[in-house]
């Protein structure tokens, strides 16, 4: 009887390892799969940035007409305070003018 229970036993280990071999088994295959997926995935981007680099895209006409129109206003600002600038410049020139001219009457009522 022990040597009927202990063939039972190894029968059912045997099996138990086996059942454990065929799970193995296939969470194997599906980790390949996964694998196989993620390297074409690979492959698929590393080609479309290579394609990238040797044919960057143009800008579309509606990307140039808004870039063109941002310059314009610049040029436009440039322009004002470049005016700004130059009254600033001239008033600057008055004001010293009239300070040296109030310290010539300063001095010479002393």
């Amino acid at each position: 009887a022990e040597q009927e229970s202990a063939a039972l036993q190894l029968s059912v280990k045997a099996q138990l390892a086996a059942q454990e071999a065929v799970e193995a088994r296939g969470k194997c295959e599906q980790w390949k799969l996964a694998c196989a997926a993620a390297q074409q995935q690979l492959h698929t981007a590393s080609a479309e940035l290579a394609a990238l680099k040797t044919n960057p895209p143009t800008p579309t006409d509606a990307e140039v007409r808004v870039v063109k129109g941002q310059l314009q206003k610049a040029e436009v600002e440039k322009a004002a305070l470049k005016g700004e600038l130059a009254s600033k410049a001239a008033e600057n020139a008055q004001l010293s003018a009239m300070c040296d001219e109030l310290l010539q009457t300063l001095e010479k009522s002393k």
